[in-house]
């Protein structure tokens, strides 16, 4: 989660032990925001494409290879 919480491509990230560094835009963080345990919080504002790419974020962070170790189809996937 260390690893995964430095990574922040535009405006926002998917984990952080801040909730309020999760998104730039601070309206967002009431609303899309979960504590994940006691010291981390996660973004919840992902489209399915979104989700996809933070998952093989996810596994090059855990030292796995995306396709090899972990893979996942969240194409047509509706995320509510």
């Amino acid at each position: 989660l260390e690893k995964l919480s430095q990574i922040k491509p535009r405006s926002k990230r998917i984990v952080s032990r801040e909730r309020s560094a999760l998104f730039d835009n601070r309206a967002l963080i009431p609303d899309f925001s979960e504590q994940l345990f006691e010291g981390w919080w996660l973004g919840t504002n992902n489209s399915a494409q979104e989700t996809e790419a933070w998952l093989q974020r996810a596994v090059e962070c855990a030292d796995l290879r995306w396709g090899r170790d972990c893979r996942t189809n969240l194409k047509g996937l509706k995320i509510i």
